[in-house]
């Protein structure tokens, strides 16, 4: 057979014609056109005015493998869950109103401002050595004070009892307010408990002194004030609180003290007879 006469494959449904390759000899191949040809054993001899390369071509059976991925349905990834942003808390305080802390160097009270607990670290000072002297100064004090009223001396007893009234609502008071009005003591229990005893007796008695030495409506009138500014101040001297709860600790202080010198007051004018 000469080169010039080829072996050709003709398609029964566009009359294409292709090259015979002896390698795809009974198979059944797809032509360009769609339909499916038989390659015979062996091919008709003819001189065809133009032959198409046979390996372009598809095989039967690859022909099929991509008619089943065409028409395999695609597999569509479900799109990830939306997760929605989560709720922002809303903090109580200064923090969640956007204002700046005013006084930085404070301790703030409780629900003002959402800051990480810092380790106070123990003072001493402030902790143990001024307690210490404020108490048994507080205690003489206290006696100066009973014994040059204005009124007259008031006896031993009733001293005592004056100082111990003092010492145990202004300590019940105290951590009364801590448990409801939210104070925030940042001491142990039994440190607190010996300043408070500290606070209990020096300022009020102070006042007390300065108001009997000035005598008079007008001791009447310096006496509290004394007492206000030596509570705030030994406050001051002695706690880590914030300022609000240091005025409300002062006030419960002032009243109790106030009261429990009322109340021997109308109980000494009871004992002698001369009560108004």
């Amino acid at each position: 057979m000469s080169e010039a006469t080829e072996l050709r494959i003709v398609c029964d449904g566009c009359g294409k014609t292709y090259k015979w390759k002896p390698q795809l000899a009974g198979k059944r191949v797809k032509c360009a056109c769609g339909a499916v040809v038989t390659v015979p054993t062996a091919a008709v001899a003819e001189e065809p005015a133009e032959l198409d390369d046979l390996y372009a071509l598809a095989s039967d059976a690859e022909s099929k493998r991509a008619a089943a991925e065409s028409e395999a349905p695609i597999a569509v990834q479900a799109p990830a869950p939306i997760v929605p942003p989560p709720t922002p808390v809303v903090k109580p305080g200064l923090a969640a109103a956007g204002v700046k802390d005013p006084l930085p160097f404070v301790y703030r009270r409780k629900g003002l401002a959402e800051e990480p607990k810092e380790q106070i670290k123990p003072s001493p000072l402030r902790d143990w050595v001024l307690p210490a002297g404020l108490v048994p100064l507080g205690l003489w004090l206290s006696f100066v004070e009973g014994f040059g009223g204005n009124d007259g001396a008031m006896q031993i007893s009733s001293i005592l009892i004056t100082i111990f009234c003092n010492i145990g609502l202004i300590i019940g008071a105290v951590f009364i307010a801590s448990a409801i009005a939210g104070v925030a003591l940042q001491d142990p229990i039994p440190i607190t408990i010996f300043k408070l005893c500290a606070v209990a007796l020096a300022p009020g008695a102070i006042g007390g002194i300065i108001g009997n030495s000035i005598g008079g409506l007008n001791g009447e009138i310096v006496a509290p004030l004394v007492s206000v500014v030596m509570l705030l101040g030994a406050f001051l001297l002695l706690f880590r609180m914030a300022i609000q709860d240091m005025v409300i600790c002062v006030m419960l202080a002032w009243i109790i003290r106030s009261g429990v010198m009322y109340a021997m007051w109308r109980a000494e004018g009871i004992m002698s007879d001369s009560a108004i």
